[in-house]
């Protein structure tokens, strides 16, 4: 008889997640860069911008310019 050994390994995903909903479109840049220019890792953030066009404008401009990937 043959004995079956089960390897299991644990995968942890942690993401970091920035909700914008309730921020002034003034504000966006002071919040990005308190949460994200401090960190060391930039991966596994997600950030909520909600459907506002101009949200998602400054989130990605902003994003871009200081050399993060999305």
């Amino acid at each position: 008889m043959m004995d079956t050994v089960l390897l299991c390994r644990e995968i942890i995903l942690i993401v970091m997640v920035i909700d914008l909903h309730g921020i002034y479109h003034r504000d966006v840049e002071g919040v990005l860069e308190r949460e994200l220019l401090v960190r060391e890792s930039r991966d596994g953030w997600e950030i909520i911008t909600g459907m506002s066009p101009y949200m998602q404008g400054i989130v990605t401009k902003w994003l871009d310019w200081h050399g993060f990937g999305w």
